[in-house]
């Protein structure tokens, strides 16, 4: 496939796999229309893709909103015609079987899978009009099993997957074609969340990206990365169920044995909301209610990351007041019975793996 002075879509690129992505595509000689939400991270993109002596457009939206999707389609013509879009839009959050709400698995959803059809629907007419171009979406590896504690982005994922392998049948006669990337762990703002689980094997999102785009060049519709990833879920889509359940318990037991041992210990509960703490994907001791009230300021303000030290802002009702109050109580309870070498605050928000491997051998 030949990128050089083609018009191609980059959404969800202000970082991870998107920006790397869009990195390379410009490297190929492709001009790009940067999508996302962060403004200020697209220009900066943007001014280095011109940097490396390539084009790039700004165009802020969220992937959510079918009408901004559709304005930005109506943007290509015939003097400027569209020839792809590479969707690496995606959210994830930990699905609690003990506390699932619907809102924010539909978040999910709608950001990950249905974003991509608005796109599609706006854009699939004018690739077929000019009889070529391309559709890539980035899926994921846990798109062809669900995951513990992953349900509701497997799902999203899974979705996406089957919609790429379906209308590739159908768009193949027509020239247009459509690449299914499926990464497995790739070092990205996303996966550095991950703070309770391991992640072998994990390469950079650059790597990612320059495996993505020689794919492309050669023409594989279903780009599978690392190899030691593809390999491990091979496996596990071969598996029955009661095997891949059996390989699947570890990682649960692994997941919430910190959790059981230390909730019988005294003093672990939120200051604020009396529920019991949980050490989650920003690498802290939350509750729940906490939890939620962290992603919402999270996902509103599009910020990459939460710090564990943030100041106690002291006011009624505050966003991050429970998160604070958490801090305060607990800091020094699990900084004498752990033995943390760092101090307390790393005990609460480090999410350090000494840490955790010595809290689980009390």
């Amino acid at each position: 496939m030949q990128l050089a002075a083609q018009e191609v879509v980059v959404v969800g690129c202000s970082s991870g796999i998107g920006r790397a992505l869009a990195l390379e595509l410009a490297r190929a000689g492709a001009r790009l229309t940067l999508f996302g939400r962060s403004e200020a991270r697209l220009r900066s993109l943007a001014d280095e893709v011109a940097a490396g002596g390539g084009h790039a457009a700004v165009a802020v939206g969220d992937t959510r909103d079918a009408a901004r999707v559709a304005e930005v389609c109506a943007g290509f013509d015939a003097a400027r015609p569209l020839f792809g879009v590479a969707f690496a839009a995606g959210v994830s959050h930990a699905t609690s079987v003990s506390a699932f709400r619907v809102d924010e698995a539909r978040e999910v959803m709608e950001t990950n899978y249905v974003g991509f059809l608005h796109w599609f629907e706006h854009a699939a007419p004018l690739l077929r009009a000019r009889r070529g171009g391309f559709f890539l979406g980035v899926s994921a590896l846990c798109a062809y099993r669900g995951i513990p504690s992953g349900a509701v982005y497997a799902a999203s994922k899974g979705a996406l997957s089957n919609f790429l392998e379906g209308v590739r049948l159908d768009l193949e006669p027509e020239g247009v074609r459509v690449f299914e990337v499926m990464p497995g762990f790739v070092d990205t703002p996303m996966t550095e969340l991950n703070t309770h689980i391991s992640m072998p094997g994990m390469i950079t999102a650059e790597a990612a990206g320059r495996a993505i785009v020689k794919a492309m060049r050669r023409g594989r519709l279903k780009i599978e990365l690392p190899w030691l990833h593809k390999v491990a879920f091979l496996v596990a889509r071969l598996a029955p169920v009661w095997l891949y359940m059996l390989a699947s318990r570890s990682y649960v037991e692994g997941r919430f044995q910190l959790e059981r041992a230390l909730a019988a210990l005294p003093g672990l509960r939120c200051a604020e909301h009396e529920l019991p703490l949980v050490f989650n994907r920003y690498g802290s001791w939350l509750c729940l209610s906490c939890e939620r009230r962290v992603n919402a300021v999270r996902d509103r303000f599009n910020v990459l990351e939460v710090s564990p030290e943030l100041p106690d802002p002291g006011a009624p009702g505050s966003v991050w007041g429970g998160f604070c109050k958490v801090r305060a109580k607990a800091s020094a309870f699990y900084a004498e019975r752990l033995g943390a070498e760092q101090g307390p605050a790393l005990v609460v928000g480090g999410g350090d793996g000494r840490l955790l491997r010595k809290a689980l051998e009390l």
